[in-house]
């Protein structure tokens, strides 16, 4: 095992010895270095490093034996060949005692120095094997210390029995979930006495039928089930053959999942059971579910849901910026109720009160939406039946004064807006009061209805034609800023209310006084604009009526 950086510290007072010595050596590809005496070599020894020390045994001084006592002392202290011209036992045991790795007799004819690489060689071929020996134990104690951490660290039981079923490691874990004694689990414990642990549970329990599990696992293989403890917990068991025919056991506690299972169980009855119509999609508004009592709702199956958008559902009746808020309030609230107005298959359009909500799928993202959905469309068409009476006129249907109002306020809002006028025309009817009287409300109730039917034909949709009371009729013109243009309309209608009417066979006529007051010319408020318009309409009846007035401060 020649090395030419294997380095020798030779400690001998004979220099003729030492060079001869070390020619011998150099020849064998070592490096030798020389001290003269002990001191000398402890000190070299304290300020290099040397793979091997040859050590005289008689120097003045130190004695070898003395050397060998003080090298304990230095850290890295190198193996150390006593060599001495003593060749009794006496000599040899001493220094072998002192620490020596090995001892050279000095002989006559020098046949010694032949033997020193040897010897070397043994020494370091010692020192190598010794180094791999304690590297083989650190990694075994690391092997040892990572194995118990392991088992220590893991979320399972475990338990690892022989081919005789005796019990050779487990973890804490294991020891938890079976309640078992923690000086009842020992190294060679048979599976016997697990068995015999839980006997006092009776026949029926499960902890003996987990035992017997084991033992069917060497005539029939692997053997994996659940079983519910006496403690109320639940455990899924798999045991696994080994190649040495032991048995390694794995345990699991599945106790909140088994209860996951059941609420799940008990959530799908509900889902499919309840009343409620319930839909359900995932991150992407992708349908996945829905209960029956969905599908009679709307009369789509799960089938033809399955994979779609919901919004398919959704009626005209609701502008993109209705859905645009829903879905802020959704991302912000991670809820949302209102009302929606869906299509049925059949194409009828239903009002249903609708519940959204956003479930987390457990890692602060969403995984799914869940929409409850209730008919209420028989209410809501009641209600919008009672907002309809409360603001239009029972017998025209025409807006009525209160709607008015709210009307011109909003306009008069857009026109400051928009930088864009509008018109009032207050327009009072000419000779409809001998009708009514002679021929009866019945009678006028219906000339008034074909009036306002002409009126509102006459309008843009953008504008609002309403009756104000009695035989007056208010129509607000939005953005018009034009004054003929509004007159061009005045006249216009004056001209269709002015053409004959047959109610029961008779030929009734009556003309039409119209009055005009501008935005933001004839006034800034809702009740100025009206009071002028007003007056405007006098203006024209007192100047033959059948003809239109537009507002001045002078009339």
């Amino acid at each position: 095992m020649n090395n030419s950086k294997t380095r020798i510290l030779c400690i001998e007072d004979d220099a003729g010895l030492a060079r001869l010595l070390e020619r011998r050596l150099k020849r064998h590809g070592y490096e030798l270095e020389w001290a003269a005496d002990g001191i000398a070599g402890l000190e070299r020894m304290a300020q290099a490093s040397f793979d091997v020390v040859a050590i005289d045994y008689e120097m003045p001084g130190l004695d070898g034996l003395t050397v060998l006592e003080r090298m304990k002392s230095l850290s890295g202290a190198p193996p150390a060949i006593m060599i001495s011209g003593a060749g009794d036992m006496d000599t040899a045991i001493a220094a072998l005692k002192a620490g020596a790795a090995d001892y050279v007799v000095k002989t006559v004819d020098g046949n010694y120095i032949d033997l020193l690489p040897r010897t070397i060689e043994r020494i370091l071929e010692t020192e190598r094997l010794q180094a791999l020996t304690y590297a083989a134990q650190l990694a075994l104690e690391e092997k040892t210390k990572l194995l118990s951490l392991t088992l220590s660290s893991i979320s399972q039981g475990l338990t690892v029995f022989n081919n005789d079923l005796h019990l050779v490691t487990w973890n804490e874990l294991w020891l938890s979930l079976l309640d078992v004694p923690r000086d009842f689990a020992q190294v060679g414990a048979p599976l016997d006495s697990f068995e015999q642990l839980h006997a006092h549970l009776g026949d029926g329990c499960e902890e003996a039928r987990m035992v017997q599990s084991i033992r069917k696992v060497r005539d029939n293989g692997p053997q994996v089930g659940e079983y519910r403890l006496h403690t109320g917990i639940t455990l899924e068991v798999r045991s696994s053959p080994m190649p040495d025919g032991g048995v390694v056991t794995v345990y699991t506690d599945i106790t909140d999942r088994k209860l996951a299972e059941e609420d799940q169980r008990v959530a799908a009855a509900v889902f499919q059971t309840t009343a409620e119509p319930m839909l359900i999609t995932d991150a992407k508004v992708l349908t996945e579910r829905c209960n029956p009592a969905f599908e009679t709702l709307l009369g789509y199956s799960e089938e033809e849901l399955e994979g779609r958008n919901p919004g398919f559902l959704a009626s005209d009746n609701h502008d993109p910026a209705f859905f645009k808020k829903l879905w802020r309030c959704l991302h912000a609230d991670g809820h949302w109720r209102g009302t929606i107005w869906n299509c049925h298959k059949d194409g009828r359009l239903l009002a249903q009160q609708v519940t959204i909500s956003a479930i987390d799928n457990g890692r602060k993202q969403i995984g799914h939406y869940v929409a409850v959905y209730s008919d209420v469309t028989e209410q809501v068409r009641r209600e919008m039946e009672v907002r309809h009476q409360a603001h239009h006129d029972a017998l025209t249907g025409l807006p009525n004064r209160s709607l008015l109002m709210d009307r011109i306020d909003q306009a008069a809002e857009a026109a400051k807006r928009d930088q864009k006028g509008f018109a009032l025309l207050f327009l009072d009817l000419d000779g409809f009061k001998p009708i009514n009287d002679d021929f009866g409300h019945h009678a006028g109730d219906r000339l008034l209805k074909e009036i306002a039917r002409r009126l509102v034909a006459r309008c843009r949709d953008s504008d609002t034609v309403a009756r104000y009371g009695g035989d007056e009729f208010v129509i607000l013109l939005r953005n018009a800023d034009d004054m003929s243009a509004v007159s061009a309309v005045a006249e216009s209608l004056i001209e269709q209310i002015g053409s004959p009417v047959t109610i029961d066979d008779v030929l009734h006529k009556v003309g039409a006084s119209i009055g005009i007051a501008l935005y933001p010319q004839h006034g800034n408020s809702t009740s100025t604009l009206l009071k002028n318009a007003d007056e405007a309409m006098y203006q024209a009846k007192a100047a033959g009526r059948s003809r239109h007035k537009i507002y001045t401060a002078s009339a």
